[in-house]
């Protein structure tokens, strides 16, 4: 008996994979209807900006009293906002094309290109324009969850069978899939 290898994404990717979301992951497996052996989220490592952390808020709240940004001992009440795990997402669905901008630092992140993935050749060597994605509440700041399935066979952390990405809104929560694809 054969097991998935123990490959943990694509390499352009590998740094930026972390600990999968529970909620996006559960919505990426009901929603595809192949396996899905590797759940990941996608975070970005870029340096600390004027955005303070929970510690910080906490702390300057205590020092303002009752006039400061939050109640004294209170806690933002979403972690995932405080870290640096949301991008703008752009896509072009006809050519296969991802892109995720952190909302901190600006950072680009090509999360999916078929050309990459699957070993496609372009008729140009222009890289397609992308256009912004936004939720149907307007949000343009999204957490990202990449599923991966390697072959039994594979040899490489790109050699992907399929793989899915959600994302969740960070306005409303609601969690869309915009991309589930298997190589051919």
């Amino acid at each position: 008996m054969s097991s998935q290898p123990p490959f943990e994404g694509p390499l352009h990717l590998r740094r930026y994979l972390g600990e999968e979301s529970d909620v996006v992951g559960k919505a990426i497996r009901a929603a595809v209807s192949h396996s899905v052996s590797i759940m990941r989220s996608v975070h970005c490592t870029c340096p600390t900006s004027g955005v303070m952390d929970s510690a910080g808020m906490r702390m300057a709240a205590e020092r303002a009293g009752s006039s400061g940004l939050l109640p004294a001992g209170t806690e933002p009440k979403d972690d995932r906002r405080q870290l640096c795990r949301l991008f703008a997402v752009e896509l072009n669905e006809e050519d296969g094309v991802i892109k995720a901008f952190c909302r901190r630092c600006q950072k680009m992140f090509i999360i999916f290109d078929q050309t990459l993935y699957w070993g496609m050749r372009r008729k140009t060597g222009i890289v397609p324009k992308t256009y912004p994605y936004r939720c149907s509440c307007g949000g343009h700041a999204f957490e990202i969850g990449i599923g991966f399935d390697y072959y039994e066979d594979a040899i490489d952390e790109n050699d992907i069978g399929t793989i899915s990405v959600a994302v969740r809104c960070a306005a409303c929560d609601e969690i869309s899939m915009i991309l589930d694809e298997e190589a051919s």
